[in-house]
């Protein structure tokens, strides 16, 4: 227990500069940058020399974050479109040149049983990550293959194993995670490198945005994905990816144990997140 719980916790303030120096000087596209992970990779790779492009639908809070990344001496510049829409991500000017790193964190979704989900809902949580995702390297794809660089994908354990009354939200996490693993299949023998960073439960505001989503965590689930991260540790550990050249990177370090004892445990895992569920869908239904 005490080797399990030195992994469950992580501590990523210190980066191998040497090879996270890649990014100096090139431009980095960050989705999801308005708030939460997104925002702190944005500050982080900024600090490091790197000149970010922010991404997301809320103009005003990129326009905060760029002027804060100014005020320090960094390079930035802000970019309000909803990704999702293929239309906006054709009409966005994304620069002449393929950038060096593309950083998908863009996410959101309520955690709800497909009965309780409207159609829009359904929509939504395929909105983001996996349209807004699709849809953005879609566009940035050929001058990237030619350049070569970084596509980083930000992903949550749904997309490995999914808990009960999350439909639509794992269903969005295991269509980005075919995205993922399609385009590093397609950039095989390219300059071209995907990577997927799977984070564990992250104190941002995504449960503030979702309210009453982490109620259908399962106890067990924070056991199997050790301790919850702060915003700066998830943005050190998409960081850490980069400069490890990692296909899969997993934070907290625990994470990489839990899924590899899904992959060949499956059914036990399973059993015990719904056994250790708080929510009951047949007592649901029944009580409808």
């Amino acid at each position: 227990m005490l080797l399990f719980n030195k992994f469950a916790t992580t501590t990523t303030t210190v980066w191998p500069l040497r090879r996270v120096a890649a990014v100096q000087g090139k431009t980095v596209v960050i989705t999801g940058a308005s708030q939460g992970i997104g925002r702190a990779v944005a500050l982080k790779l900024a600090a490091l020399g790197a000149s970010v492009v922010v991404v997301a639908r809320s103009e005003d809070k990129l326009e905060e974050l760029v002027a804060e990344i100014r005020e320090t001496g960094g390079e930035a510049r802000a970019i309000a479109c909803d990704c999702s829409d293929p239309a906006a991500v054709e009409a966005a000017d994304l620069g002449a040149a393929a950038p060096w790193m593309v950083v998908h964190c863009a996410g959101a979704g309520r955690f709800r049983f497909l009965t309780e989900a409207e159609a829009t809902d359904i929509k939504f949580c395929l909105d983001a990550p996996f349209l807004a995702a699709a849809h953005l390297t879609r566009k940035l794809l050929p001058g990237m293959l030619e350049r070569g660089g970084r596509l980083v994908f930000v992903q949550s354990p749904c997309g490995i194993c999914p808990i009960a009354g999350a439909t639509s939200y794992s269903c969005a996490r295991w269509a980005l995670q075919g995205l993922f693993e399609s385009l590093d299949a397609d950039c095989a023998g390219s300059k071209l490198k995907p990577q997927i960073v799977v984070l564990g439960e992250t104190h941002s505001n995504y449960f503030s945005n979702n309210p009453g989503s982490r109620d259908r965590i399962p106890p067990l689930s924070r056991l199997l994905t050790g301790a919850a991260l702060s915003v700066d540790e998830a943005a050190d550990a998409v960081i850490r990816a980069v400069a490890s050249g990692s296909r899969i990177y997993y934070a907290p370090f625990v994470l990489r144990a839990t899924t590899l004892f899904y992959h060949f445990f499956g059914p036990v895992v399973r059993f015990l997140l719904r056994s250790t569920s708080k929510v009951d869908y047949r007592v649901m239904m029944i009580n409808e």
